[in-house]
């Protein structure tokens, strides 16, 4: 893909990794930052930037794909774009409210979007 990817949840870490390889997405992170890593978690921006340091990409270069108002709010806050699905867990919010960069509808739309917004 081109891309470094990394995967920041604040599930713990004990149900993280199993997640990752039930789901076969394990492979495709560089790195994992799960909920009970760091002090703070999402919304708060330091799981995003420690993930980002770890890559060794500036916040500009990033983009966060999330699903929940606490992933716009924590990449708002890292100085990170976001691309919001439509689908996962939005907590009753008005998607459009929430203040992404982009709203993405179909999973096969994300890397297609991520291009143009990667600055």
């Amino acid at each position: 893909m081109g891309y470094k990817m990394g995967c920041v949840t604040n599930k713990p870490r004990s149900c993280t990794g199993a997640l990752l390889e039930h789901s076969g997405l394990v492979d495709f992170f560089e790195v994992v930052v799960a909920g009970d890593d760091l002090v703070e978690t999402k919304p708060a921006p330091a799981p995003l930037l420690y993930a980002a340091d770890q890559l060794h990409v500036g916040p500009q270069d990033c983009v966060v794909i999330g699903d929940s108002r606490n992933d716009v709010d924590a990449a708002r806050a890292a100085g990170m774009a976001v691309l919001l699905v439509t689908w996962g867990y939005h907590q009753g919010f008005e998607l459009s409210a929430l203040g992404a960069t982009q709203l993405v509808s179909q999973f096969n739309q994300i890397f297609h979007v991520v291009k143009p917004v990667v600055r």
